[in-house]
């Protein structure tokens, strides 16, 4: 799964932190469920992004 990380810094810093928490095995489900709720998180909202923006044009918001 390769995600377009130089748009996304925060991104790649999950997965260190991820990739850490698997060391330790108390912390490891924590960290992974943090990664799943920010992946998901990020693809709802561009999804919102993307409907709101076929909602209403930016020639409306702009009164060009």
């Amino acid at each position: 799964m390769w995600l377009n990380i130089k748009r996304q810094p925060s991104l790649l810093f999950l997965m260190a932190v991820a990739y850490r928490g698997s060391m330790c095995k108390k912390l490891e489900n924590t960290y992974f469920q943090l990664y799943d709720i920010t992946i998901t998180n990020t693809y709802y909202q561009k999804k919102q992004e993307l409907t709101m923006a076929k909602i209403f044009p930016v020639k409306e918001w702009l009164d060009i």
